[in-house]
């Protein structure tokens, strides 16, 4: 007995020391913070407004998906091997510069089609231009925390998120109040700003007297395939959501039903930070251990089973309190999307406890392309069965479509992952 108590408290000290806990509090703050944000943000401005920044928000998150072609995730798994500190900030650098250009053009894009083509809320045109400098520079945040992570620098990765966070929270409330809802988009590129240059002071202090070296072109056709491989997966495997929105404003027209459906969602969907933290503490573990199939295999085992368990757990409660807490947080004009939330509780569930561990761990013991293909498949199977049951029963059938996909797409995740371990395991290293 006191030797298991001695074990625990071992492991305890390890997660600690090696930044496990402050992802995990940090993620758990910024999901709070996040949460109360929504909060003040729903009542602080109307239902038409939330509407529309929804939308806006909805068209640029086609963009972020896109992240740069993946560059910033690829520099995570590139940047956890043991690279040289003159590729890895050679590396950092590449996809600072190509991945902004990268996410310029596509706002472009999205901005000609959301203003001039599909014209579906004109009054959330504003809001559209004023964020149009919003998925360049959350790329430029998410490439420094991905080099943050890679270099096992969790607990600095934690705080600039959290800091970031909460001056977002609170300019956000203060802005809100004068600006309305382009209060909330300046509120968001001020936290973008401060997570850049604390970001940007970390990679200064450990690289800035590091030289530039030339990358092998084999090395960028590495980079870069590996990325587009990462970028189809993570935009295919999140498209989901965007999607729902997507077919929400379109199918419907109506900005009152998006600000519904917004609010259905905000508070299941937090589940997902729950599989968000293990996985940005677990993913440069395993991706450490490429060689090492077994132990890889062992890790997202265990990983899965517990957040299975956690999960579970949080589902079973919110969805018992989820009534109470729409007429508490959100007031009476939202009541009717309290049996749309209740479907999401489990919705969520599925997502977060099933699906999400395999999905994102795949990538790090190099099975990338099997996620962007399969994600490929999911997103189609996704988007027709969304518009089908949206056109046949209403907004009630975004849960069941999403539900049915999540389910059978994770478990397709977790049957090749074990067999891509073991049959790794068999091969060996090579």
């Amino acid at each position: 007995m006191r030797h298991d108590m001695v074990s625990v408290i071992d492991k305890a000290k390890y997660l600690v020391r090696t930044g496990f806990a402050h992802v995990m509090v940090g993620n758990t703050l910024i999901m709070a913070i996040g949460f109360l944000s929504s909060i003040c943000i729903v009542r602080l401005i109307s239902k038409e407004s939330y509407g529309l920044l929804c939308h806006a928000d909805n068209m640029y998150q086609y963009v972020l998906l896109f992240s740069g072609l993946g560059m910033s995730t690829a520099l995570l798994k590139f940047c956890s091997t043991g690279t040289d500190p003159q590729k890895a900030k050679s590396l950092l650098v590449f996809s600072l510069k190509y991945g902004v250009l990268i996410q310029l053009f596509l706002t472009a894009l999205m901005v000609f089609y959301a203003t001039v083509v599909s014209r579906t809320f004109p009054k959330a045109n504003y809001l559209i231009y004023s964020s149009i400098l919003y998925p360049a520079s959350f790329y430029v945040v998410t490439t420094l925390q991905s080099y943050l992570r890679s270099q096992q620098e969790n607990k600095l990765y934690a705080r600039i998120a959290l800091a970031q966070s909460t001056l977002v929270f609170v300019l956000s409330v203060l802005l809100a109040l004068v600006l309305d809802a382009a209060g909330v988009v300046l509120a968001r590129y001020l936290g973008l700003a401060a997570a850049v240059g604390l970001g940007l002071r970390y990679v200064v202090r450990r690289l800035g007297s590091v030289t530039l070296c030339k990358v092998s072109l084999t090395t960028r056709k590495a980079f870069v395939g590996m990325s587009v491989a990462m970028m189809l997966t993570n935009m295919f495997s999140s498209v989901i959501a965007t999607n729902e929105m997507f077919l929400v404003n379109h199918l419907i027209h109506d900005a009152a039903i998006t600000a519904t459906y917004r609010v259905a969602v905000l508070i299941p969907g937090q589940l997902l930070v729950i599989a968000g933290s293990v996985v940005v503490y677990v993913f440069p573990l395993v991706a450490g251990l490429s060689c090492d199939k077994s132990r890889a295999l062992s890790i997202v085992l265990r990983t899965g089973a517990a957040t299975f368990v956690a999960v579970a757990i949080c589902a079973a409660v919110g969805r018992v309190v989820n009534p109470l807490l729409i007429r508490i947080v959100y007031g009476v004009q939202y009541e009717n999307a309290i049996p749309l939330s209740n479907a999401f509780w489990f919705v969520h569930g599925l997502n977060a406890g099933v699906r999400m561990i395999p999905l994102n761990l795949l990538p790090a013991i190099g099975e990338a392309k099997f996620c962007a293909y399969m994600s490929v498949i999911t997103c189609a199977v996704h988007f027709v069965l969304d518009y089908v049951f949206i056109k046949s029963i209403g907004i009630e059938g975004v849960a069941y479509a999403a539900g049915l996909v999540y389910f059978c797409s994770g478990g397709c995740y977790w049957l090749y992952t074990i067999y891509s371990c073991k049959k790794g395991t068999a091969r060996g290293c090579g």
